[in-house]
């Protein structure tokens, strides 16, 4: 099953990960966790995971993979940054009015 599939039903259960690192102080790894329409829910052991679900949930074998929270790098190429900001700044610009 793709993921795409697996949470068009609004509740999917992931299992079987091998090292799921949570981030979190009080429970800082986790075997499963149930997603209800993009948040997370009963993250913790499969028995904690499946009553957050429910019998109906998808299921997400992870076949052993870990599993790591979601990292977003953001960060600015210095001579790109500079340069851009010598320029008019036009990217939301929608009409010719607007440019004017």
């Amino acid at each position: 099953m793709s993921l795409e599939a697996a949470s068009s039903s609004g509740r999917t259960l992931f299992f079987n990960a091998s090292v799921v690192h949570t981030v979190s102080p009080t429970a800082p790894s986790a075997a499963a966790w149930c997603v209800i329409d993009g948040a997370f829910s009963g993250v913790g052991s499969l028995a904690v995971a499946t009553a957050a679900c429910g019998a109906s949930a998808a299921r997400v074998n992870l076949h052993g993979a870990v599993v790591v929270p979601g990292l977003i790098d953001s960060h600015l190429h210095l001579l790109y940054g500079g340069l851009k900001l010598a320029r008019p700044q036009l990217d939301n610009a929608s009409s010719a009015a607007e440019v004017v």
